[in-house]
């Protein structure tokens, strides 16, 4: 005769599951913890014009604000947040990058006893240089040049290097960042039919980069100042970038700046104007008047200065007195609920199994 298990064992979970819920919705309205708004005290924005100029260490920058502007300080020090490897790149490079405008957008922002002041830099750049590759005669290029082409897959993504042609190290990702650029940049003349679909190295003298070349100058990379570092590795080095063209044509072979094509790569383009543009972002500091006369002039511009004054409001008197007042409504929702659970659990626990007990 088979063993049947007791009620109180089989409406145990039951019975635990209902104790548990006693006053939950008492406990939920007691557990809201008080929330916080923002009282904005005052407001101000001011806008004037702006030169902006770089450190001989090129680690900060100096920003004049015209004297006219209702400003209580006129110059200020820039201190690096995020982009500004790129931008001592662009005042490295004066005979390719030529900075036409810079607009800031700062502002002064105190919450409470909490003080910011930052800042976003965007820079406007025209790239004097032209193109960054030029063609090249398939007879110029290196006895091997066809065994040592990278082929892209078109349908890979440019995240995935192992699949896209890449091979995950500096050099495979600086080829990822050649497939993000505009090919009209540096196809000469551009086809709308022309694609990118591989590229091989070669080194300073116009030979292919072999593997323990290339090993050793991955491994030499100084890692302290990594951007500077890249380009100054890539500088030696050329790009052959392989586009098949449109039918009818041959295949076409562009020798390309990698150093050119990473910074390239960090900045965005206008199609309207031709236009290259960069946004950065800086902590802003009082900066003591001093002469300026070795600070290199980095562009003129736009500011845009805000400043905000407030305080942080806990609703603590709020969220009591709202809990005092949806406490009866709880208790009353609770009570109800402990009716129906001993109307519940009773016969549960009184149930042993045994048929005859329901008769």
């Amino acid at each position: 005769m088979a063993s049947r298990v007791p009620g109180q064992l089989r409406s145990a979970p039951w019975i635990a599951g209902l104790l548990l819920s006693c006053g939950c919705v008492t406990r939920t309205l007691w557990g809201i913890e008080p929330g916080s708004s923002l009282a904005v005290e005052s407001t101000r924005r001011v806008e004037a014009g702006l030169a902006l100029r770089a450190e001989p260490d090129r680690r900060t920058l100096v920003a004049d604000v015209d004297r006219s502007a209702a400003l209580p300080i006129s110059r200020w020090r820039l201190v690096p947040v995020h982009g500004a490897a790129e931008v001592w790149a662009v005042l490295g490079s004066p005979d390719r990058f030529e900075v036409e405008n810079v607009d800031a957008g700062a502002f002064r922002r105190r919450i409470d006893r909490d003080l910011d002041f930052r800042a976003e830099l965007d820079v406007t750049l025209r790239d004097k240089g032209g193109a960054i590759g030029t063609p090249i005669a398939p007879a110029a290029l290196p006895a091997g040049f066809a065994a040592a082409i990278r082929t892209f897959d078109p349908h890979a993504l440019l995240s995935d290097p192992a699949r896209a042609g890449g091979s995950g190290d500096l050099l495979g990702e600086c080829e990822q960042r050649l497939r993000t650029i505009d090919a009209r940049e540096w196809l000469a003349p551009a086809d709308a039919a022309d694609r990118l679909v591989g590229c091989a190295w070669l080194d300073e003298h116009g030979n292919l980069l072999d593997a323990a070349t290339r090993a050793r100058m991955l491994r030499d990379l100084t890692m302290d100042e990594p951007f500077a570092g890249h380009l100054e590795l890539l500088r030696h080095l050329r790009l052959v970038a392989v586009v098949a063209p449109s039918a009818g044509r041959n295949r076409a072979f562009y020798s390309l700046r990698p150093d050119l094509v990473w910074l390239r790569s960090c900045f965005d383009r206008d199609a309207a104007t031709g236009r290259l543009h960069h946004r950065s972002e800086w902590l802003i500091y009082p900066e003591i008047p001093r002469p300026l006369a070795d600070l290199a002039l980095l562009g003129r511009g736009h500011l845009v200065f805000d400043e905000l004054d407030g305080t942080t409001e806990h609703a603590i008197a709020r969220n009591l007195a709202m809990k005092l007042a949806l406490t009866p409504v709880t208790v009353a929702i609770d009570a109800v609920w402990f009716v129906l659970r001993s109307w519940i659990v009773w016969p549960l626990v009184h149930d042993d199994g045994d048929p005859r007990r329901s008769r």
